[in-house]
């Protein structure tokens, strides 16, 4: 009689069952997109004035900008906005005639998962509300 041998299926299983959970989070993760928010509303402006300077579509964000603002600016909106950066909208208060967005501007620093560190800072945009929209 020959002695009986462990069975590796079960260890070979448990592995091959990790990796497809790892390949379907990325799958996941890869295909998410960015919902579009409303453009007429506050939170859709914002959110049109972030993708605009994360892209460095200087043009784009001055046009979302009171000309008092852009003027002040001197035509550079984009030094809020780190590159790789993440934006997140905190709080939204709207009013008739005003609107307070909230963003948290977040940056992920490091070459590894076991290295890497955030920085995040708060930014406030105030809106008024004009014939042609926020």
């Amino acid at each position: 009689m020959e002695a009986s041998q462990p069975s590796n299926r079960i260890p070979a299983a448990i592995g091959g069952g990790i990796i497809l959970v790892i390949v379907l989070a990325a799958v996941l993760i890869a295909g998410r997109q960015i919902p579009t928010l409303d453009p007429s509303t506050p939170e859709g402006v914002a959110q049109s004035f972030v993708l605009a300077s994360f892209d460095g579509d200087e043009a784009a964000a001055l046009d979302l900008m009171t000309a008092d603002l852009a003027e002040r600016c001197g035509k550079r909106p984009r030094p809020w906005f780190p590159d790789g950066g993440r934006a997140t909208i905190v709080k939204a208060t709207t009013t008739e005639q005003q609107a307070v967005v909230t963003l948290a501007i977040s940056k992920v620093y490091g070459e590894s998962p076991f290295e890497l560190s955030e920085s995040t800072s708060q930014l406030t945009l105030v809106m008024v509300q004009t014939e042609s929209g926020w």
